[in-house]
């Protein structure tokens, strides 16, 4: 009549049988943000799918929410370090889509700012500002460099902590 589990079933069944049951690929903040950006940032065919989505009407905060759920549930991050990372990758995301000049709701639109979008996605389309991505100026290119510059001669070389050198030893 009842099937309900013996008390402490728990404790001795196999905690080894999915990704989220394991301790996670990237442990450290940083890390983990690396591997996102990598692995979503960097990808052309999945950022085309973001912005798919987000112009067809799914916002920027469920989708970040779906990403990282699917990150904690293939084992790459923990449930905590989701938590942790959501606001900073929420944030890279939307720059990027603001610099492509995509429209999307951001997830805290209001009522107004809904009826606005719903119109435009009732004229059809993707909803890109420009076709053209941004390019840089020539002030910002040199801005880059000098910043590299100074990053690199920032850089300790040699000793425990220190830039591997060129010499092999």
């Amino acid at each position: 009549m009842f099937n309900a589990p013996i008390p402490g079933e728990n404790l001795t069944s196999n905690t080894k049988n999915y990704p989220w049951h394991k301790p996670p690929q990237y442990s450290d903040f940083d890390d983990a943000f690396e591997y996102l950006a990598d692995d979503i940032f960097a990808d052309k065919e999945k950022m085309a799918s973001i912005i798919t989505l987000v112009s067809s009407g799914i916002s920027a905060v469920a989708l970040v929410q779906m990403l990282l759920i699917n990150k904690v549930s293939t084992g790459r991050i923990s449930p905590d370090m989701s938590l942790l990372i959501a606001g900073p990758f929420y944030k890279v995301l939307v720059r990027l889509l603001d610099a492509m000049g995509v429209e999307y709701m951001t997830g805290f639109d209001t009522t107004e700012e809904l009826k606005a979008y719903a119109e435009k996605l009732k004229g059809g389309g993707i909803l890109l500002k420009s076709k053209k991505a941004p390019k840089l100026t020539d002030k910002q290119m040199k801005e880059m460099e000098e910043i590299t510059e100074e990053v690199m001669e920032e850089i300790p070389v040699g000793g425990l902590m220190g830039a591997p050198t060129e010499e092999v030893e």
